[in-house]
């Protein structure tokens, strides 16, 4: 042992330490901590991600599959109305097929029938072509809706042929 003097405090064997020990670590103390966190930032990314569901954005509830008939309507300064008949193969939310006699029906100098390509999103269907753009609001074996095509917008009701 080292001779004290006064105010000397050179035998640090007497004197008690200030700093507690830590605690000793258990084995499941930095799981729960990594726990906490990833729910933190899994509530974090999630709310700041409000999407809609993508179950709504593919669900499909209507099949759009046969012979539609019916009147595209120009209105009074658009040239009235016309029949339209579309033919239309649905597979999952996508649909095509085409528009019959479309272009002699306009009065333009195209072949008669148009490819139509579209989605099924609910019970809506949405129709493009080369020369027109539609959607329309499915209800059994009817529907209805408005597009514009051929420089001018139209409404469009048809029926589902029997078949």
């Amino acid at each position: 042992m080292v001779a004290r003097r006064s105010g000397d405090l050179t035998d640090c064997s007497s004197v008690a330490s200030i700093h507690p020990l830590p605690r000793p670590r258990r084995l499941g103390d930095g799981m729960k901590s990594l726990a906490v966190v990833l729910i933190a930032a899994t509530l974090a990314i999630d709310s700041g991600c409000a999407k809609q569901d993508w179950i709504d954005r593919t669900l499909v509830t209507v099949d759009v599959t046969g012979v539609w008939e019916g009147k595209q309507d120009f209105g009074p300064g658009g040239g009235g109305d016309r029949d339209i008949v579309i033919v239309l193969q649905q597979q999952g939310a996508k649909v095509t097929g085409e528009i019959r006699n479309s272009a002699s029906a306009l009065g333009i100098g195209s072949p008669p029938d148009t490819p139509v390509e579209g989605t099924v999103n609910g019970d809506t269907l949405s129709l493009n072509s080369r020369w027109m753009s539609v959607v329309l609001q499915v209800n059994g074996d009817e529907m209805a809706g408005s597009g514009f095509g051929a420089n001018r917008s139209f409404r469009a009701s048809l029926r589902r042929r029997p078949q």
